[in-house]
């Protein structure tokens, strides 16, 4: 039962992560925005003939861009949070009951896996030459996050105990 309780925490410890990123890019867009513009300008990383043809300088590009990660964000924390919901109410149940219960949990911390993994470090990262700037670097951060969310993913995949209600 405490395996339970811990997968249900996990899960809604990352949904408040999500949450409250996207809360602070929705209500501090302009300061958010300058990373997202600062990565995809490519102007910081020096000028490399082989790195610089990939900088995007369209402000309409940066917008669209930022709001599909914004976006992103909102649908895996309001995946994870159902996931609690779900997770919470079959704390009791069976094996099979808990174990159906995962889904939507498993959907939202993929999907915020998925977005940390592919947008900042494939992406900025790889793409857009992330890594050699020294003032938009978003590297570190992106790999704790990754890290963090692979490790409750797996420990929520795990299959459960069977517990006896009395």
């Amino acid at each position: 039962m405490i395996s339970r309780y811990l997968k249900i925490k996990l899960v809604a410890a990352a949904a408040l992560f999500l949450t409250l990123v996207a809360f602070g890019n929705i209500t501090a867009y302009d300061v958010n925005f300058a990373f997202v513009q600062g990565v995809m300008k490519m102007e910081t990383i020096g000028k490399d003939p082989f790195l610089s043809w990939r900088a995007i300088d369209s402000n309409a590009l940066h917008n669209v861009f930022y709001w599909i990660i914004i976006a992103w964000q909102v649908v895996a924390a309001a995946a994870c949070w159902i996931g609690v919901w779900r997770l919470y109410r079959a704390r009791k149940s069976g094996v099979l009951g808990f174990q159906r219960a995962k889904t939507a949990a498993i959907f939202g911390l993929g999907a915020g896996l998925l977005l940390y993994f592919l947008a900042f470090i494939t992406i900025g990262g790889e793409w857009f030459a992330m890594w050699r700037s020294q003032i938009w670097n978003g590297q570190s951060a992106s790999h704790m996050i990754v890290t963090a969310f692979g490790i409750v993913l797996i420990y929520l995949s795990m299959r459960d105990e069977d517990v006896r209600v009395e």
